[in-house]
Protein backbone atom coordinates (compact mmCIF):
# COMPACT_ATOMS: atom_id res chain seq x y z
CA UNK A 1 0.00 0.00 0.00
CA UNK A 2 1.38 3.59 -1.01
CA UNK A 3 1.72 6.18 0.78
CA UNK A 4 -0.99 7.91 -1.42
CA UNK A 5 -3.26 5.17 -1.86
CA UNK A 6 -3.54 5.69 2.31
CA UNK A 7 -3.72 9.19 2.51
CA UNK A 8 -6.77 8.79 -0.03
CA UNK A 9 -8.22 5.83 2.55
CA UNK A 10 -7.63 8.14 5.61
CA UNK A 11 -9.66 11.23 4.02
CA UNK A 12 -12.79 8.25 3.67
CA UNK A 13 -12.79 8.03 7.25
CA UNK A 14 -11.21 4.89 7.88
CA UNK A 15 -7.69 3.66 9.31
CA UNK A 16 -5.42 1.24 8.18
CA UNK A 17 -6.92 -1.97 9.38
CA UNK A 18 -9.85 -1.13 7.73
CA UNK A 19 -8.62 -0.50 4.47
CA UNK A 20 -6.10 -3.58 5.02
CA UNK A 21 -9.11 -5.62 5.07
CA UNK A 22 -11.12 -4.34 2.79
CA UNK A 23 -8.58 -4.47 0.17
CA UNK A 24 -6.73 -7.85 0.94
CA UNK A 25 -8.82 -9.71 -1.60
CA UNK A 26 -7.87 -7.32 -3.83
CA UNK A 27 -4.39 -6.66 -3.30
CA UNK A 28 -3.62 -10.76 -2.48
CA UNK A 29 -5.62 -12.04 -5.70
CA UNK A 30 -4.43 -9.55 -8.24
CA UNK A 31 -1.34 -11.71 -8.29
CA UNK A 32 -3.61 -14.28 -10.58
CA UNK A 33 -4.27 -14.39 -13.79
CA UNK A 34 -7.20 -11.81 -14.73
CA UNK A 35 -9.69 -13.39 -16.96
CA UNK A 36 -9.14 -12.84 -20.95
CA UNK A 37 -12.34 -10.90 -21.61
CA UNK A 38 -13.59 -10.18 -25.29
CA UNK A 39 -16.33 -7.88 -25.11
CA UNK A 40 -17.98 -5.88 -28.43
CA UNK A 41 -20.11 -3.14 -27.70
CA UNK A 42 -22.07 -0.86 -30.29
CA UNK A 43 -21.57 3.03 -29.92
CA UNK A 44 -24.21 4.11 -28.30
CA UNK A 45 -23.94 0.56 -25.59
CA UNK A 46 -19.76 1.72 -25.44
CA UNK A 47 -20.99 5.42 -24.15
CA UNK A 48 -23.16 3.83 -21.52
CA UNK A 49 -21.08 1.58 -19.89
CA UNK A 50 -18.11 4.08 -19.74
CA UNK A 51 -19.97 7.55 -18.85
CA UNK A 52 -18.60 8.37 -15.69
CA UNK A 53 -19.72 12.29 -15.42
CA UNK A 54 -23.41 12.06 -14.48
CA UNK A 55 -25.25 11.37 -11.44
CA UNK A 56 -28.35 9.16 -13.49
CA UNK A 57 -27.50 8.18 -16.61
CA UNK A 58 -30.27 6.03 -18.70
CA UNK A 59 -29.77 3.82 -21.76
CA UNK A 60 -33.47 3.29 -23.63
CA UNK A 61 -35.87 3.66 -26.17
CA UNK A 62 -36.41 1.00 -28.64
CA UNK A 63 -36.81 -3.06 -27.87
CA UNK A 64 -33.61 -4.35 -29.06
CA UNK A 65 -31.55 -2.20 -28.70
CA UNK A 66 -29.71 -4.28 -26.14
CA UNK A 67 -30.33 -2.69 -22.90
CA UNK A 68 -30.13 -5.59 -20.76
CA UNK A 69 -27.02 -6.72 -21.84
CA UNK A 70 -25.30 -2.87 -22.06
CA UNK A 71 -26.19 -3.49 -18.31
CA UNK A 72 -24.45 -6.46 -17.50
CA UNK A 73 -21.26 -5.49 -19.47
CA UNK A 74 -21.37 -2.00 -17.70
CA UNK A 75 -21.48 -3.71 -14.21
CA UNK A 76 -18.67 -6.45 -14.86
CA UNK A 77 -16.32 -3.66 -16.18
CA UNK A 78 -17.43 -1.23 -13.16
CA UNK A 79 -16.04 -4.21 -11.09
CA UNK A 80 -13.30 -4.95 -12.53
CA UNK A 81 -11.89 -1.30 -12.64
CA UNK A 82 -13.07 -0.59 -8.84
CA UNK A 83 -11.78 -3.64 -7.18
CA UNK A 84 -14.47 -3.87 -3.67
CA UNK A 85 -17.20 -2.15 -5.25
CA UNK A 86 -20.89 -3.28 -4.61
CA UNK A 87 -23.38 -2.69 -7.27
CA UNK A 88 -27.28 -3.54 -7.30
CA UNK A 89 -29.10 -4.73 -10.51
CA UNK A 90 -32.58 -4.66 -10.32
CA UNK A 91 -36.26 -5.62 -11.80
CA UNK A 92 -39.67 -4.99 -10.80
CA UNK A 93 -40.44 -8.58 -9.85
CA UNK A 94 -38.39 -12.42 -9.50
CA UNK A 95 -39.73 -13.60 -12.66
CA UNK A 96 -38.10 -10.82 -14.74
CA UNK A 97 -35.00 -10.61 -12.89
CA UNK A 98 -34.38 -14.32 -13.33
CA UNK A 99 -35.31 -14.71 -16.71
CA UNK A 100 -33.32 -10.78 -17.49
CA UNK A 101 -30.51 -9.62 -15.77
CA UNK A 102 -29.76 -13.22 -13.97
CA UNK A 103 -29.59 -15.23 -17.16
CA UNK A 104 -28.33 -12.80 -19.22
CA UNK A 105 -25.19 -11.94 -17.22
CA UNK A 106 -23.75 -15.31 -17.34
CA UNK A 107 -23.39 -15.16 -21.15
CA UNK A 108 -20.77 -11.59 -20.12
CA UNK A 109 -19.23 -12.27 -16.81
CA UNK A 110 -16.18 -14.82 -16.56
CA UNK A 111 -16.66 -18.17 -15.00
CA UNK A 112 -14.12 -20.75 -13.03
CA UNK A 113 -12.11 -18.85 -10.74
CA UNK A 114 -12.73 -15.59 -11.39
CA UNK A 115 -16.36 -15.25 -10.35
CA UNK A 116 -18.58 -17.43 -8.27
CA UNK A 117 -22.60 -17.12 -8.14
CA UNK A 118 -24.37 -17.51 -4.98
CA UNK A 119 -27.99 -18.56 -6.31
CA UNK A 120 -29.46 -18.32 -2.82
CA UNK A 121 -28.35 -15.02 -1.94
CA UNK A 122 -28.45 -13.57 -5.97
CA UNK A 123 -24.77 -12.22 -5.09
CA UNK A 124 -21.70 -12.54 -7.19
CA UNK A 125 -18.46 -11.95 -6.03
CA UNK A 126 -15.45 -11.19 -8.41
CA UNK A 127 -11.59 -12.53 -7.84
CA UNK A 128 -11.04 -8.84 -6.50
CA UNK A 129 -13.74 -8.40 -4.09
CA UNK A 130 -16.34 -6.63 -5.78
CA UNK A 131 -19.96 -7.74 -5.72
CA UNK A 132 -23.16 -7.46 -7.32
CA UNK A 133 -26.11 -7.87 -5.79
CA UNK A 134 -29.59 -8.93 -8.16
CA UNK A 135 -32.68 -8.03 -6.87
CA UNK A 136 -36.41 -7.09 -7.19
CA UNK A 137 -39.16 -4.91 -5.72
CA UNK A 138 -42.56 -6.26 -6.55
CA UNK A 139 -44.33 -3.80 -4.08
CA UNK A 140 -44.11 -0.20 -3.31
CA UNK A 141 -42.50 -1.28 -0.11
CA UNK A 142 -39.79 -3.46 -1.15
CA UNK A 143 -37.11 -1.26 -1.45
CA UNK A 144 -36.98 -1.11 2.46
CA UNK A 145 -35.38 -4.10 2.23
CA UNK A 146 -32.57 -1.86 0.95
CA UNK A 147 -32.81 0.29 4.38
CA UNK A 148 -28.95 1.33 5.73
CA UNK A 149 -27.58 -0.78 2.17
CA UNK A 150 -24.58 1.07 0.51
CA UNK A 151 -24.11 0.25 -2.73
CA UNK A 152 -21.78 2.28 -5.29
CA UNK A 153 -23.96 2.08 -8.57
CA UNK A 154 -27.71 0.73 -8.64
CA UNK A 155 -29.15 -0.34 -11.98
CA UNK A 156 -32.94 0.03 -12.36
CA UNK A 157 -33.43 -2.55 -15.48
CA UNK A 158 -36.90 -1.36 -16.97
CA UNK A 159 -37.08 1.54 -15.29
CA UNK A 160 -40.52 2.58 -16.36
CA UNK A 161 -41.57 -0.27 -14.19
CA UNK A 162 -40.74 1.28 -11.09
CA UNK A 163 -42.59 4.05 -9.47
CA UNK A 164 -41.15 7.57 -8.88
CA UNK A 165 -41.31 7.00 -5.17
CA UNK A 166 -38.83 3.89 -5.18
CA UNK A 167 -36.30 5.45 -7.86
CA UNK A 168 -35.90 8.17 -5.06
CA UNK A 169 -35.66 5.85 -2.14
CA UNK A 170 -33.47 3.58 -4.32
CA UNK A 171 -31.34 7.24 -5.09
CA UNK A 172 -30.52 7.46 -1.29
CA UNK A 173 -28.85 3.87 -1.27
CA UNK A 174 -26.27 5.20 -3.72
CA UNK A 175 -23.11 6.01 -1.44
CA UNK A 176 -19.81 4.57 0.37
CA UNK A 177 -16.89 5.33 1.35
CA UNK A 178 -14.00 4.11 -0.96
CA UNK A 179 -13.18 6.91 -3.34
CA UNK A 180 -15.32 5.89 -6.72
CA UNK A 181 -17.50 7.35 -9.23
CA UNK A 182 -21.13 6.51 -7.96
CA UNK A 183 -24.50 6.69 -9.95
CA UNK A 184 -27.60 5.46 -11.08
CA UNK A 185 -27.53 3.54 -14.49
CA UNK A 186 -31.12 3.31 -15.83
CA UNK A 187 -32.44 0.85 -18.93
CA UNK A 188 -35.89 0.86 -19.96
CA UNK A 189 -38.58 0.73 -22.81
CA UNK A 190 -41.08 3.62 -23.02
CA UNK A 191 -44.73 3.08 -21.21
CA UNK A 192 -45.91 1.33 -18.31
CA UNK A 193 -46.12 2.83 -14.55
CA UNK A 194 -43.06 5.12 -14.68
CA UNK A 195 -43.65 6.58 -17.79
CA UNK A 196 -44.52 10.25 -17.01
CA UNK A 197 -41.97 10.26 -14.40
CA UNK A 198 -39.01 8.83 -16.53
CA UNK A 199 -40.15 10.66 -19.42
CA UNK A 200 -39.74 14.14 -17.43
CA UNK A 201 -36.44 13.46 -15.65
CA UNK A 202 -34.88 12.00 -18.44
CA UNK A 203 -36.05 12.34 -21.77
CA UNK A 204 -37.78 16.16 -22.12
CA UNK A 205 -35.08 18.05 -20.89
CA UNK A 206 -32.24 18.42 -22.94
CA UNK A 207 -31.19 16.85 -26.23
CA UNK A 208 -30.44 12.70 -26.74
CA UNK A 209 -26.78 12.27 -25.40
CA UNK A 210 -26.41 16.02 -23.93
CA UNK A 211 -25.35 15.68 -20.25
CA UNK A 212 -27.84 18.18 -18.44
CA UNK A 213 -28.54 19.79 -14.97
CA UNK A 214 -32.48 18.72 -13.50
CA UNK A 215 -34.24 21.43 -11.28
CA UNK A 216 -32.74 18.69 -8.67
CA UNK A 217 -29.82 19.75 -9.29
CA UNK A 218 -28.71 16.26 -10.73
CA UNK A 219 -26.54 15.51 -13.80
CA UNK A 220 -28.51 13.37 -16.03
CA UNK A 221 -28.04 11.91 -19.94
CA UNK A 222 -30.12 10.29 -22.39
CA UNK A 223 -28.68 7.94 -24.70
CA UNK A 224 -31.71 6.25 -27.09
CA UNK A 225 -31.35 3.24 -28.62
CA UNK A 226 -32.80 1.57 -31.91
CA UNK A 227 -33.20 -1.90 -33.01
CA UNK A 228 -31.71 -0.95 -36.04
CA UNK A 229 -28.68 0.07 -34.69
CA UNK A 230 -28.06 -3.38 -33.25
CA UNK A 231 -26.16 -5.19 -35.89
CA UNK A 232 -25.89 -7.93 -34.05
CA UNK A 233 -29.31 -8.82 -33.67
CA UNK A 234 -30.35 -7.52 -37.17
CA UNK A 235 -27.78 -9.77 -38.44
CA UNK A 236 -28.24 -13.34 -36.11
CA UNK A 237 -32.24 -12.80 -36.06
CA UNK A 238 -33.65 -10.61 -39.18
CA UNK A 239 -37.18 -11.90 -38.11
CA UNK A 240 -37.59 -9.89 -35.06
CA UNK A 241 -37.70 -6.76 -37.06
CA UNK A 242 -40.90 -8.32 -38.91
CA UNK A 243 -42.68 -9.21 -35.68
CA UNK A 244 -42.57 -6.02 -34.63
CA UNK A 245 -43.94 -4.18 -37.53
CA UNK A 246 -47.09 -5.82 -36.93
CA UNK A 247 -47.77 -4.70 -33.51
CA UNK A 248 -50.79 -2.52 -32.92
CA UNK A 249 -49.75 0.84 -33.46
CA UNK A 250 -49.10 2.28 -30.29
CA UNK A 251 -46.92 -0.38 -29.43
CA UNK A 252 -45.16 -0.23 -32.40
CA UNK A 253 -44.26 3.19 -32.12
CA UNK A 254 -43.09 2.81 -28.44
CA UNK A 255 -40.88 -0.74 -29.04
CA UNK A 256 -39.98 -0.41 -32.46
CA UNK A 257 -39.57 3.18 -32.95
CA UNK A 258 -38.33 4.19 -29.16
CA UNK A 259 -41.09 7.10 -29.05
CA UNK A 260 -41.67 8.46 -25.68
CA UNK A 261 -44.42 10.63 -26.80
CA UNK A 262 -46.99 8.28 -27.32
CA UNK A 263 -48.52 5.63 -24.39
CA UNK A 264 -51.35 2.88 -24.65
CA UNK A 265 -54.75 4.27 -24.22
CA UNK A 266 -53.58 7.78 -25.73
CA UNK A 267 -56.11 9.75 -26.94
CA UNK A 268 -54.26 12.10 -29.27
CA UNK A 269 -52.80 9.17 -30.94
CA UNK A 270 -52.18 11.39 -34.33
CA UNK A 271 -49.45 13.92 -32.30
CA UNK A 272 -46.26 13.43 -33.60
CA UNK A 273 -43.49 16.34 -32.11
CA UNK A 274 -41.50 15.93 -35.38
CA UNK A 275 -44.86 17.30 -37.27
CA UNK A 276 -46.76 19.12 -34.92
CA UNK A 277 -44.19 21.13 -33.34
CA UNK A 278 -42.25 23.75 -35.36
CA UNK A 279 -39.91 26.60 -34.52
CA UNK A 280 -41.77 29.90 -33.80
CA UNK A 281 -41.93 32.54 -36.49
CA UNK A 282 -43.41 36.23 -36.73
CA UNK A 283 -46.64 35.99 -37.25
CA UNK A 284 -48.02 37.97 -40.34
CA UNK A 285 -49.74 41.02 -38.64
CA UNK A 286 -53.14 40.22 -41.26
CA UNK A 287 -53.47 36.59 -39.69
CA UNK A 288 -56.92 36.73 -36.79
CA UNK A 289 -54.92 36.07 -33.33
CA UNK A 290 -56.98 34.78 -30.44
CA UNK A 291 -56.79 33.73 -26.94
CA UNK A 292 -58.85 30.84 -24.97
CA UNK A 293 -58.38 30.04 -21.12
CA UNK A 294 -59.81 28.23 -18.46
CA UNK A 295 -59.40 29.30 -15.18
CA UNK A 296 -59.30 27.63 -11.32
CA UNK A 297 -57.75 28.52 -8.11
CA UNK A 298 -56.07 24.83 -8.64
CA UNK A 299 -54.45 26.35 -12.20
CA UNK A 300 -55.52 29.18 -14.85
CA UNK A 301 -54.37 27.96 -18.48
CA UNK A 302 -54.37 30.25 -21.54
CA UNK A 303 -53.25 29.85 -24.92
CA UNK A 304 -52.81 32.33 -27.97
CA UNK A 305 -53.04 30.56 -31.39
CA UNK A 306 -53.77 32.40 -35.09
CA UNK A 307 -54.99 31.33 -38.13
CA UNK A 308 -53.74 32.01 -41.10
CA UNK A 309 -56.01 32.48 -44.44
CA UNK A 310 -56.17 28.89 -45.84
CA UNK A 311 -57.55 28.17 -41.97
CA UNK A 312 -54.45 26.63 -40.74
CA UNK A 313 -53.85 27.16 -36.66
CA UNK A 314 -50.79 27.95 -35.14
CA UNK A 315 -50.64 28.01 -31.36
CA UNK A 316 -47.98 30.64 -30.35
CA UNK A 317 -47.53 31.48 -26.60
CA UNK A 318 -49.00 29.53 -23.60
CA UNK A 319 -49.51 30.64 -19.95
CA UNK A 320 -50.23 28.29 -16.81
CA UNK A 321 -50.44 28.37 -13.06
CA UNK A 322 -51.74 27.64 -9.99
CA UNK A 323 -53.20 30.22 -7.02
CA UNK A 324 -53.98 33.28 -9.14
CA UNK A 325 -56.59 35.44 -8.60
CA UNK A 326 -58.96 36.36 -11.19
CA UNK A 327 -57.33 39.77 -10.64
CA UNK A 328 -53.86 38.42 -10.95
CA UNK A 329 -54.60 36.28 -13.88
CA UNK A 330 -56.34 38.83 -15.92
CA UNK A 331 -52.90 40.73 -15.02
CA UNK A 332 -50.91 37.63 -16.49
CA UNK A 333 -52.84 37.03 -19.67
CA UNK A 334 -52.13 40.98 -20.62
CA UNK A 335 -48.80 40.66 -20.07
CA UNK A 336 -47.79 37.96 -21.53
CA UNK A 337 -49.72 39.79 -24.99
CA UNK A 338 -47.59 41.82 -26.08
CA UNK A 339 -47.85 45.57 -27.13
CA UNK A 340 -49.62 46.67 -30.00
CA UNK A 341 -51.00 42.87 -30.51
CA UNK A 342 -55.03 42.73 -31.76
CA UNK A 343 -56.46 39.80 -30.04
CA UNK A 344 -59.74 39.45 -31.49
CA UNK A 345 -61.62 37.32 -29.08
CA UNK A 346 -60.63 35.86 -25.63
CA UNK A 347 -62.60 32.70 -25.30
CA UNK A 348 -63.87 31.02 -22.38
CA UNK A 349 -65.85 28.02 -20.82
CA UNK A 350 -69.66 29.08 -20.01
CA UNK A 351 -69.61 28.71 -16.14
CA UNK A 352 -67.15 31.47 -16.27
CA UNK A 353 -69.27 33.54 -18.44
CA UNK A 354 -72.59 32.76 -16.50
CA UNK A 355 -72.28 30.88 -12.96
CA UNK A 356 -72.69 34.27 -10.62
CA UNK A 357 -71.45 34.04 -7.01
CA UNK A 358 -73.95 34.39 -4.37
CA UNK A 359 -72.30 37.09 -2.39
CA UNK A 360 -72.09 39.26 -4.82
CA UNK A 361 -74.01 38.07 -7.92
CA UNK A 362 -71.23 38.57 -10.34
CA UNK A 363 -69.99 36.35 -12.71
CA UNK A 364 -66.36 35.60 -13.13
CA UNK A 365 -66.38 36.99 -16.14
CA UNK A 366 -67.30 39.88 -15.07
CA UNK A 367 -64.70 40.51 -12.36
CA UNK A 368 -61.83 39.36 -15.80
CA UNK A 369 -63.91 42.68 -17.71
CA UNK A 370 -63.52 44.87 -14.83
CA UNK A 371 -59.52 43.74 -14.86
CA UNK A 372 -59.23 44.88 -18.20
CA UNK A 373 -59.69 41.41 -19.43
CA UNK A 374 -63.36 40.66 -21.84
CA UNK A 375 -64.06 37.06 -22.60
CA UNK A 376 -66.50 35.50 -25.20
CA UNK A 377 -68.32 32.41 -24.08
CA UNK A 378 -67.19 28.50 -26.18
CA UNK A 379 -68.83 25.55 -26.10
CA UNK A 380 -68.53 23.36 -23.28
CA UNK A 381 -69.36 20.04 -25.48
CA UNK A 382 -66.49 18.12 -23.94
CA UNK A 383 -66.68 15.46 -26.42
CA UNK A 384 -67.09 17.50 -29.78
CA UNK A 385 -64.28 19.62 -28.39
CA UNK A 386 -61.62 16.86 -28.59
CA UNK A 387 -62.75 15.27 -31.52
CA UNK A 388 -61.99 18.88 -33.43
CA UNK A 389 -57.96 18.53 -31.79
CA UNK A 390 -58.46 15.26 -33.23
CA UNK A 391 -59.38 17.02 -36.73
CA UNK A 392 -56.89 19.20 -36.91
CA UNK A 393 -54.31 17.31 -35.96
CA UNK A 394 -54.76 14.59 -38.73
CA UNK A 395 -52.56 15.18 -41.52
CA UNK A 396 -53.83 16.60 -44.74
CA UNK A 397 -53.05 15.79 -48.50
CA UNK A 398 -50.56 18.35 -48.53
CA UNK A 399 -48.68 16.49 -45.99
CA UNK A 400 -48.92 18.76 -43.12
CA UNK A 401 -51.50 18.70 -40.03
CA UNK A 402 -53.87 22.05 -39.78
CA UNK A 403 -52.76 22.52 -36.31
CA UNK A 404 -49.21 23.05 -35.37
CA UNK A 405 -47.51 24.15 -32.00
CA UNK A 406 -44.98 26.41 -31.26
CA UNK A 407 -41.79 24.87 -29.86
CA UNK A 408 -41.78 27.64 -27.01
CA UNK A 409 -45.31 25.78 -25.36
CA UNK A 410 -43.27 23.05 -23.76
CA UNK A 411 -46.22 22.82 -21.17
CA UNK A 412 -48.55 21.81 -23.99
CA UNK A 413 -46.58 19.84 -25.81
CA UNK A 414 -45.70 17.43 -22.45
CA UNK A 415 -49.29 17.52 -21.84
CA UNK A 416 -50.56 16.79 -24.75
CA UNK A 417 -49.96 13.02 -25.78
CA UNK A 418 -50.39 12.13 -21.55
CA UNK A 419 -54.08 12.54 -22.21
CA UNK A 420 -55.89 9.32 -21.99
CA UNK A 421 -59.23 7.61 -23.30
CA UNK A 422 -61.66 7.34 -21.41
CA UNK A 423 -62.86 3.85 -21.26
CA UNK A 424 -66.29 4.43 -20.58
CA UNK A 425 -67.06 7.19 -23.32
CA UNK A 426 -64.58 6.40 -26.12
CA UNK A 427 -64.85 9.31 -28.15
CA UNK A 428 -64.44 11.71 -24.59
CA UNK A 429 -61.24 12.34 -23.04
CA UNK A 430 -60.31 11.28 -19.33
CA UNK A 431 -59.68 13.58 -16.79
CA UNK A 432 -56.39 11.87 -16.26
CA UNK A 433 -53.21 12.54 -15.72
CA UNK A 434 -55.08 14.77 -12.98
CA UNK A 435 -51.78 16.36 -12.25
CA UNK A 436 -51.30 18.01 -15.15
CA UNK A 437 -53.76 20.61 -14.88
CA UNK A 438 -55.27 20.07 -11.47
CA UNK A 439 -54.52 19.20 -7.84
CA UNK A 440 -56.24 15.92 -6.16
CA UNK A 441 -55.82 14.18 -2.64
CA UNK A 442 -54.25 10.63 -2.38
CA UNK A 443 -57.19 7.49 -2.18
CA UNK A 444 -57.02 7.04 1.44
CA UNK A 445 -57.43 10.27 2.53
CA UNK A 446 -59.59 10.65 5.32
CA UNK A 447 -62.74 13.49 4.35
CA UNK A 448 -65.13 15.83 7.12
CA UNK A 449 -68.01 14.96 6.57
CA UNK A 450 -71.46 15.92 9.45
CA UNK A 451 -71.64 12.17 9.65
CA UNK A 452 -68.01 11.62 10.37
CA UNK A 453 -64.78 10.43 8.31
CA UNK A 454 -64.45 8.78 5.15
CA UNK A 455 -62.17 7.82 2.97
CA UNK A 456 -62.51 9.75 -0.45
CA UNK A 457 -61.95 6.43 -2.32
CA UNK A 458 -65.13 5.52 -1.14
CA UNK A 459 -66.88 8.47 -1.90
CA UNK A 460 -65.78 8.02 -5.44
CA UNK A 461 -69.46 7.86 -7.82
CA UNK A 462 -71.19 9.81 -5.51
CA UNK A 463 -72.27 13.05 -4.37
CA UNK A 464 -72.82 14.75 -1.14
CA UNK A 465 -71.90 16.51 2.36
CA UNK A 466 -68.68 17.90 3.41
CA UNK A 467 -67.43 19.97 5.92
CA UNK A 468 -65.31 22.95 4.33
CA UNK A 469 -64.56 26.76 4.87
CA UNK A 470 -66.08 29.49 3.16
CA UNK A 471 -64.04 32.70 3.58
CA UNK A 472 -62.48 31.43 6.77
CA UNK A 473 -65.70 30.12 8.22
CA UNK A 474 -66.42 26.75 8.90
CA UNK A 475 -69.41 25.30 6.97
CA UNK A 476 -71.28 22.22 5.00
CA UNK A 477 -70.68 22.30 1.74
CA UNK A 478 -71.96 20.21 -1.19
CA UNK A 479 -70.07 18.48 -3.43
CA UNK A 480 -71.30 17.06 -6.71
CA UNK A 481 -68.47 15.02 -8.27
CA UNK A 482 -65.70 12.78 -7.28
CA UNK A 483 -63.73 11.16 -9.29
CA UNK A 484 -60.39 8.53 -9.56
CA UNK A 485 -57.50 10.99 -11.51
CA UNK A 486 -54.25 9.68 -12.26
CA UNK A 487 -53.69 6.38 -10.34
CA UNK A 488 -49.55 7.17 -10.75
CA UNK A 489 -49.16 10.84 -9.62
CA UNK A 490 -46.61 11.93 -7.52
CA UNK A 491 -47.78 12.73 -4.12
CA UNK A 492 -46.41 14.13 -0.77
CA UNK A 493 -47.06 13.03 2.28
CA UNK A 494 -47.45 15.80 5.26
CA UNK A 495 -47.00 14.85 8.85
CA UNK A 496 -49.02 17.15 11.48
CA UNK A 497 -48.22 17.71 14.42
CA UNK A 498 -50.56 14.89 16.32
CA UNK A 499 -49.45 11.82 14.06
CA UNK A 500 -52.05 12.53 11.46
CA UNK A 501 -51.02 12.75 7.57
CA UNK A 502 -52.23 14.57 4.50
CA UNK A 503 -51.46 13.32 1.28
CA UNK A 504 -51.60 15.05 -1.95
CA UNK A 505 -50.17 16.51 -5.00
CA UNK A 506 -47.74 19.53 -4.92
CA UNK A 507 -50.18 22.07 -5.64
CA UNK A 508 -52.90 21.18 -3.53
CA UNK A 509 -54.09 24.07 -1.56
CA UNK A 510 -54.15 23.74 2.58
CA UNK A 511 -55.98 26.12 4.84
CA UNK A 512 -53.29 27.45 7.49
CA UNK A 513 -54.27 29.79 10.05
CA UNK A 514 -51.21 32.00 9.58
CA UNK A 515 -50.67 32.03 5.80
CA UNK A 516 -54.19 31.41 4.50
CA UNK A 517 -54.11 29.06 1.95
CA UNK A 518 -50.75 27.40 0.63
CA UNK A 519 -49.81 24.94 -2.04
CA UNK A 520 -48.73 21.85 -0.23
CA UNK A 521 -45.57 21.83 -1.59
CA UNK A 522 -44.69 25.34 -0.20
CA UNK A 523 -45.54 24.48 3.51
CA UNK A 524 -43.38 25.23 5.90
CA UNK A 525 -42.51 23.58 9.43
CA UNK A 526 -44.02 25.22 11.85
CA UNK A 527 -47.24 26.26 9.63
CA UNK A 528 -50.82 26.09 11.12
CA UNK A 529 -52.93 24.00 9.27
CA UNK A 530 -56.94 24.93 9.88
CA UNK A 531 -58.68 21.84 11.50
CA UNK A 532 -62.02 21.47 10.14
CA UNK A 533 -63.40 19.04 13.28
CA UNK A 534 -62.84 21.45 15.82
CA UNK A 535 -63.46 24.31 14.22
CA UNK A 536 -67.02 22.75 13.28
CA UNK A 537 -67.55 21.77 16.74
CA UNK A 538 -66.54 25.36 17.77
CA UNK A 539 -69.13 26.82 15.78
CA UNK A 540 -72.22 24.53 17.09
CA UNK A 541 -71.78 25.17 20.83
Amino acid sequence: MTGEEYAKFVIAGLDRREYAKARKVAGQKRKREEPKLHIELLPKQEKFVFERGVDEIMYGGAAGGGKSAAQCIAALLYAIDYPGSTQLMLRRTFVELEGSLIKEHFKHFPGGPWYRYNSSKHVGTLWNGSTIRFGYCASENDVFQYQGAEFDVIRLDEATHFTYDQFVYLRSRVRGRFPAPRFLALSTNPGNVGHAWVKENFVDPAEPETPFVGKDGRRRMFIPAKLTENAYLMENDPDYLKSMETLPEILRQTLLEGRWDVIEGQYFTEFDPAIHVIEPFPIPPHWKKYRCLEYGLDMFAMLWFAISPDGRVYIYKEFCSPNLTIEDAAGKALEYTESGEEIATTWAPPDIIRSRTQETGKTKADLFRAAGLPLSEASNDREAGWLSVKSVLRIQPDGLPKMQIFRNCRRLIHDLPLLQIDPKHPTDCMTEPHDITHVCLAGDTMVDTPSGQRMIRDMVGTTGVVLSYDNGISCEAEYSKCFMTNPCAKVLCIELEDGRTIKCTADHRILTTNRGWVAAKNLKEGDDICDIQKDTERRKQ
